[in-house]
Formats: C-alpha cells, structure tokens, sequence
C-alpha cells in the first residue's frame, strides 16, 4: 500500500505534468463549482455545468460551455451587482478571460496576460482606494472591522486581546444601529490601545503588500519576474487563510499560477499547495486555540 503521504506528492507530480492552460482552466472550473454563485436558481446550473466539465476528459475547454458559463456569470452578477462580494467582480473578469482564451488560437498567451493584468489592476485599484479612502492611515477602518466583522474575532481576540463577549456585544450594536435610522444616535465600542496598535499593523502591512504587489505585476523588470510570485503568495497565505474569504483567495492564486513561468516548477508547487493551505481558512481557530 502507498505511503498516504508519498500518494499526495504523486498527485501534485500529477497536476504539475498537465499543461498549464488545462491546470488552470480545472481549477477556475473548481472554484466556480465552490464559490461561483450567490443566487441558489444559478447555482444549480452553474455547478452541474461546471463539475461535468471538470471531469471530463475532452470538454474541459469547450468554447461553447466556456461561453455559457461566463454568461451565468455575468448575468446574475449584472442584475445583482449592488449586493454582490468584491470577489465575485474579479471571478467575472477571469471567466471571460478563460473564454476568451479558449476562443484564441494561443490559449496560454491569453491566460498570462490576463491573469499578470488582472492581479496588477486589482492590487492597484484596493491600494489606491485605501490611500483616498484615509481610514487606512490611521487604522481606523482595521479597528471597526476587527470589532464587528465576525469573521476576524480570532484576530481580535487573540492578537488585540479584546474579549469575545465584547466582540459579540460591538456586532449587536452595529446590527442594531443599522435597523433604526437615526443619524443622531451614538454608541461606544471596546478600543484598547492594543486593538489600535494590531490595527495600524495590519492596515500598513496590507497598503504595503497591496502596492507592491500591483507594481510587480505591472511593471516589467528583472526584480519584478523574480518576486512577483513571492509577494503575492505571501499575500493570500497571510491574508486568507485567517480572513476566510476563500473564493477571493482561490482565483487569486489561479491568476498568478496562470502568470507562472512554466519553468519555475517550483513556485508553480507553491502556489498549488496555497490552494490546499487556504483550506485552513475553514477550522474554527477561536475554538482550537481555546
């Protein structure tokens, strides 16, 4: 019997051997059968359509198929796109570039330009609207979100210290004050010098990350080829993995896959296993480290 471990390091030989434009064509198909939809009517089809294409053997790259799964996409983000999640705006953008790509005669040309471009502008774009937005300077913006956004207690617990019950009570506030309209009405929530100190650390790692991010992307440069990859993977593994917004996290690593140079096997492992290690994003770490 195969070595369970030796068995998983076969299946990433295994993956790395297919190439490139299949790889990332499967895993965008992946992504979109997981976190490809928010409406339930379009799930439904999407996800039929998109696990069939998966694990066929010949229609993976159907212009046809790839075609009707980007106008799902786009349709139901049209129609919903006041509500819908940052990410789901990226995922749109790449699907049409996957159609697009299957549509040309130089598929793989189509997928590293693309992803390269889409990687820069949108690392561009988030680095710019932090720095107008000014929330970012300060911390301010990190210091409410760590309070009231559910999905960032064990940060706020663990790192800035602030108690659970505080953090429950801060989002019954925010719920609460968003059900009466009263622009008059006040409240206060539990910041410590340390929730402000976490804060302004995470705020100015991200405006870093994010800028230089969007410029090795951009800007061609021996520097750039050399850690592009680097940033960007360091990027979703600190990012993502404890801020579980995984489909964001996934199609950032399959754009910057598809941009990978095929010679650099060894990054393009990399960027596979960050796949398997955002699933880490899932554990109820509050729990676990309890």
């Amino acid at each position: 019997m195969m070595n369970p471990i030796a068995a998983f390091r076969g299946m990433f030989a295994d993956l790395l051997r297919l190439p490139t434009e299949e790889l990332v064509l499967r895993l965008t198909l992946l992504t979109l059968l997981l976190h490809g939809s928010s409406e339930t009517w379009l799930d439904v089809a999407l996800q039929v359509l998109c696990g069939m294409m998966l694990v066929s053997r010949n229609h993976f790259a159907s212009p046809g198929l790839w075609i009707a799964v980007s106008s799902f996409i786009w349709i139901i983000n049209a129609t919903d796109w006041l509500w819908i999640d940052n990410h789901k705006f990226l995922m749109s953008y790449w699907v049409l570039a996957c159609t697009v790509a299957v549509l040309s005669k130089a598929p793989m040309q189509v997928l590293r330009w693309n992803g390269k471009v889409l990687v820069g502008l949108c690392f561009g774009f988030a680095t710019l609207w932090k720095l107008l937005a000014g929330q970012y300077w300060n911390g301010d913006f990190m210091v409410y979100t760590l309070l009231v956004d559910g999905r960032m207690e064990f940060i706020a617990n663990s790192l800035a210290g602030i108690p659970k019950a505080d953090l429950a009570q801060s989002r019954l506030l925010e719920d609460t004050i968003g059900l009466l309209p009263n622009e008059q009405l006040q409240t206060s929530l539990p910041i410590t010098e340390r929730l402000r100190f976490v804060a302004l650390g995470m705020s100015w790692w991200t405006l870093l990350i994010e800028a230089a991010t969007a410029v090795l992307f951009l800007v061609k440069s021996p520097i750039s080829n050399r850690w592009r990859d680097l940033v960007l993977l360091a990027f979703v593994a600190s990012t993502y993995v404890f801020v579980p917004v995984l489909g964001f996290g996934y199609i950032l690593t399959i754009m910057g896959l598809a941009s990978c140079p095929p010679e650099r096997t060894m990054i393009r492992t990399v960027y596979l296993a960050v796949l398997v290690i955002l699933q880490l994003g899932r554990l109820p770490w509050e729990r676990l480290l309890s």
